[in-house]
């Protein structure tokens, strides 16, 4: 399992690599390297990744330059979002930002207060 996830971070950071050395791409092309994790639409299926769609804009952003900058640390967002400039970022977070969510899971209590004080 743990080769599996490397290899899908392989191919999510050379997706994302890809994207970097062209001049724009839209947010469906953007989106490609973060559906392994977050789904296309920003509906997760797993408990582990967070749900994006119909997220705050502002939020999603900050939370993107944290995770470029260092400010906050994921051995699988840092090299993701590393290579992104302030224009892919914020296409991306207004991709999410207008996508539906599908279903709702049960709140967990205690993720809702970290993502409180992490906001």
């Amino acid at each position: 399992m743990k080769n599996i996830m490397k290899l899908i971070m392989l191919i999510g950071v050379l997706s994302v690599t890809a994207i970097g050395h062209t001049q724009e791409k839209t947010a469906q092309q953007l989106v490609g390297a973060c559906a392994h994790c977050h789904g296309a639409d920003g509906n997760s299926s797993s408990g582990q990744y967070p749900t994006l769609a119909r997220q705050n804009v502002d939020y999603l952003i900050k939370q993107l330059h944290d995770f470029k900058s260092g400010a906050r640390s994921n051995g699988q967002m840092s090299p993701m979002v590393g290579i992104l400039n302030d224009q892919y970022i914020t296409t991306l977070a207004n991709f999410y930002n207008g996508e539906n969510i599908l279903a709702q899971r049960g709140i967990d209590e205690d993720l809702a207060k970290i993502g409180k004080e992490i906001a």
